[in-house]
C-alpha cells in the first residue's frame, strides 16, 4: 500500500470515527440539559415541585390576641424540623387538638415578648397520642437581656397521666423578664417530643408593703389562670372600683401569702360595675400557718349585693397571727363566671420591734392619764359644779380687750357625721389639739358623737376625764372666743361652719382654765389633748425625723390606725409633695391614704378649700419619709365605741 493509499485510509477511518462520536457527544452533552426541567404532562403544563416534609419556620410572631402569653411577642423553637401542621406557633394556639413536634427530646423553647412580665405560672398540656413522646424533664429559665439566665422552676421525672392533660406550675418569680426559655431535658422514651399547649402567666401578684388592701407585702395567687386579659388579679386589689378581676369559674379560691404573719380582724368586698348574676354569693375566709390546715375564720352564705361598686364589710373576731389567708368562693349569683372589684383583707402585723425604739414617754405611776397631768389640781365638788355649768366662762387674760366670748350658731355634724373636714385651724396657735381632733374623728367619729351631749339650749356637754383619770363633766355655751368686731377665730369646718371641733376646743379651754390656770391653748401638745376625752395618758410611742425606714414607717402607721391609735406627726423640712407644701413646726394628723402608691397620708388641720381637704400622700422615696416625725397615742375609751379603721380618707363634697 503506497503512502496515498494509507492518507485516504487514515482519513476515512478518522471520518467514520468523528461520524460516531459527534452524536455520542451530542446525546452526552442533552442527558444533563434535560435534568433541569420538570416532566410535563399531557397538556403541556408543569408540575409544583413537590412539597418539603419539614416547613416550619424556627420563630413565629404572636399577636396580643393570643392569651397563652402575657403580651405580643415572638415564640421560637431550637430546631426547624417541625412537621407541617405541627410548627412552633401551635403550642400557644389555645387548642388542645393541635400540637407542636420536633424530632428530638432534648430541645428549648424561646418566648420574646414585647414588655417586661414576671412569669410566675405556667402551664404544659400533653398532646392527643403517643405518651412516650411527652415531655419528661425541664427546666425554665428567664433574662432581661436574652444572654444571662435565671432559672425559675426545674421539674423532674413528670409523669402525664392521661392525654391532653393539663399541668400547672406556680414558681416563686418576682423579677419581670422580656425573655423565657422552655429547656426540655428529656421526654418520656419516644424519639420526637410533642407538645399540645404551653402557658406562660403572671397569676400571682406581688404585693408591696404600701399596698392599702392587705394586711402587709406578700403574694396574692389565684385558684385558675385562665382569666380573661386585661382582668387579672391586680385589678381587685388596685382601690379602684372601675376595674374587676373576672375568673370563668363559679367555685374558686384567692390566696394571700404574707411576708409576715399578720392578725386580720376586717375585711371587705366590692361588686363589680355590671352583671350581678356574677357577683360572689356564699364564702369562707380562711386562716393556716403553713398552708396545709386551714382554719374557718368567718362563713357566708347567700349575700346579695344590692346595687353596683357596693362594698360589703364583715367584722372579725380573730386574735390569731396566720402567714395565709384564702377566700374561697363556693357559690355566685347563677352565672359560670365570678367577678369582683376589690378585696381588702385588713389587719395588722407584729411592730413590737419598732415599738421598743419609741423615743419618749410619758408613763406615769401616779395617773393613767400620763405624767403630763401629775401634780394638777384635785377635783373638789366645787370644781365640778363650776365646769358642769355651761355659763361658767374661763378668764379672759388678755388685757387689751381685743377678745371677748360673743355666740355664734353651732352645727354639731355638718356632714352626719363626724369628719376630719368639720376641723379647720384659725386663729388660735393650737395645730396639736385640732389635729388631734381631726385624728379622733379619722378613727372614733362615733366616739366623739358619744361624748357630746347637746342640751338643746345652745349649750353643749362634754364627757371627759380630770388629771387623775376621773369621769368629770364639762358644759360650755355657743359663745366663742371672737374679736373686737365679734367675729370668731376659733376652729370650724366647711364654710366657716361652727361644729363639734369648736364645742371640744371650748371645753378644752375651759379644762385648762381650772387644772392649768390659763385658758390659752397655743403650743399645747398631744400629750394634753386626747387624754382629756380618753383617759388614757399614758401610753405613748413616737419617733422623731429618720429614725424609720420607710416600712416601718408605714407599718407603725397603719398598725396604729388599725388598732384603733390616733395618729399625728410633723415634718422638719418645708418640701412640696405635688402642688402642695409641707410645713414645720406644725402638726398634722396621720391617716391612710387613698392613693395606692403611696406609703400613707398626713392632713393638715389648716384643711383647704379645694378637694384635697389640706391631705398629703406621702411618697414613697427618699425626700419627703426622713423628715417625718410619728406620734401613737392609745385610744383609751374611745376604742369601746370601735376597733380602728382600714380605709383612706376620702373628702366629702360641699
Amino acid at each position: 500500500m503506497n503512502m496515498n493509499q494509507m492518507n485516504i485510509s487514515k482519513t476515512s477511518q478518522n471520518s467514520w470515527i468523528s461520524n460516531l462520536i459527534k452524536p455520542t457527544i451530542y446525546l452526552v452533552l442533552l442527558i444533563p440539559l434535560s435534568l433541569f426541567y420538570s416532566c410535563s404532562d399531557d397538556d403541556g403544563v408543569p408540575e409544583p415541585p413537590p412539597e418539603p416534609p419539614y416547613t416550619s419556620p424556627a420563630s413565629v410572631r404572636i399577636g396580643d390576641d393570643i392569651t397563652n402569653v402575657p403580651s405580643a411577642g415572638v415564640i421560637t423553637a431550637q430546631y426547624t424540623d417541625a412537621p407541617s401542621g405541627s410548627d412552633i406557633s401551635k403550642i400557644v394556639d389555645g387548642d388542645i387538638n393541635t400540637k407542636f413536634v420536633t424530632s428530638h427530646n432534648k430541645f428549648y423553647i424561646l418566648w420574646e415578648g414585647d414588655e417586661e412580665i414576671a412569669i410566675n405560672y405556667y402551664t404544659l398540656t400533653s398532646a392527643n397520642d403517643a405518651p412516650e413522646k411527652d415531655p419528661q424533664s425541664w427546666t425554665l429559665y428567664g433574662s432581661i437581656d436574652g444572654k444571662a439566665w435565671t432559672r425559675i422552676d426545674q421539674q423532674r421525672d413528670q409523669v402525664f397521666s392521661k392525654r391532653q392533660e393539663e399541668k400547672k406550675y406556680q414558681c416563686e418569680n418576682t423579677t419581670a423578664y422580656r425573655h423565657y426559655k422552655l429547656e426540655i431535658q428529656s421526654n418520656n422514651g419516644g424519639s420526637d417530643t410533642q407538645i399540645a399547649e404551653l402557658v406562660l402567666k403572671k397569676v400571682a401578684i406581688a404585693i408591696k408593703y404600701w399596698n392599702i388592701n392587705m394586711p402587709a407585702a406578700g403574694v396574692l395567687t389565684p385558684e385558675f389562670a385562665d382569666f380573661p386579659q386585661g382582668t387579672e388579679l391586680g385589678y381587685m386589689i388596685d382601690n379602684n372600683a372601675d376595674t374587676k378581676f373576672i375568673i370563668p369559674h363559679s367555685n374558686f379560691y384567692i390566696m394571700w401569702s404574707g411576708s409576715e404573719q399578720a392578725i386580720a380582724n376586717h375585711y371587705s368586698l366590692v361588686s363589680a360595675a355590671d352583671s350581678p348574676e356574677k357577683d360572689p354569693k356564699s364564702w369562707t375566709l380562711y386562716g393556716s400557718n403553713d398552708n396545709e390546715e386551714w382554719v374557718a375564720i368567718d362563713i357566708q352564705k347567700n349575700q346579695v349585693f344590692s346595687a353596683r361598686k357596693e362594698k360589703k364589710e364583715f367584722l372579725l373576731n380573730n386574735k390569731k397571727e396566720y402567714l395565709y389567708y384564702k377566700l374561697e368562693v363556693t357559690e355566685n349569683g347563677g352565672s359560670n363566671t365570678t367577678q369582683i372589684a376589690e378585696w381588702n383583707l385588713h389587719g395588722y402585723t407584729d411592730v413590737s420591734r419598732i415599738l421598743e425604739r419609741s423615743e419618749g414617754s410619758t408613763f406615769s405611776s401616779i395617773t393613767p392619764m400620763g405624767k403630763h397631768f401629775e401634780n394638777r389640781p384635785e377635783t373638789t365638788d366645787e370644781v365640778r359644779t363650776w365646769l358642769r355649768t355651761a355659763s361658767n366662762e374661763p378668764t379672759i387674760t388678755d388685757g387689751d380687750g381685743r377678745f371677748q366670748w360673743v355666740e355664734h350658731p353651732v352645727t354639731l355634724y355638718p356632714f352626719g357625721r363626724p369628719l376630719p373636714a368639720d376641723i379647720h385651724q384659725r386663729g388660735i396657735g393650737d395645730c396639736c389639739a385640732v389635729a388631734s381632733f381631726a385624728s379622733m374623728a379619722f378613727v372614733h367619729p362615733d366616739f366623739i358623737q358619744s361624748i357630746i351631749k347637746d342640751n338643746g339650749d345652745k349649750t353643749y356637754t362634754i364627757s371627759m376625764y380630770d388629771p387623775m383619770g376621773k369621769p368629770i363633766e364639762v358644759s360650755v355655751t355657743s359663745k366663742f372666743l371672737s374679736n373686737e368686731n365679734g367675729d370668731h377665730f376659733t376652729s370650724c369646718g366647711k364654710n366657716v361652719v361652727l361644729n363639734w371641733g369648736t364645742v371640744l376646743e371650748k371645753a378644752l379651754m375651759k379644762y385648762r382654765h381650772v387644772y392649768w390656770k390659763n385658758y390659752n391653748l397655743g403650743g399645747i401638745p398631744q400629750q394634753e389633748v386626747n387624754p382629756l376625752f380618753t383617759g388614757k395618758g399614758d401610753l405613748v410611742y413616737c419617733w422623731g425625723p429618720g429614725k424609720l425606714t420607710n416600712e416601718e414607717m408605714t407599718k407603725v402607721v397603719r398598725t396604729g390606725l388599725a388598732q384603733g391609735y390616733f395618729v399625728t406627726g410633723g415634718f422638719n423640712k418645708a418640701q412640696n409633695i405635688g402642688n402642695q407644701g409641707t410645713v414645720t413646726g406644725h402638726c398634722y394628723s396621720g391617716m391612710y391614704s387613698s392613693d395606692p402608691y403611696a406609703l400613707f397620708a398626713m392632713r393638715n388641720p389648716w384643711g383647704g378649700d379645694g378637694e384635697k381637704d389640706g391631705v398629703l400622700n406621702i411618697p414613697n422615696d427618699n425626700r419627703i419619709p426622713p423628715t417625718i416625725d410619728i406620734m401613737l397615742m392609745h385610744p383609751g375609751s374611745a376604742s369601746e365605741k370601735s376597733n380602728g379603721v382600714f380605709e383612706g380618707y376620702i373628702p366629702p363634697r360641699w
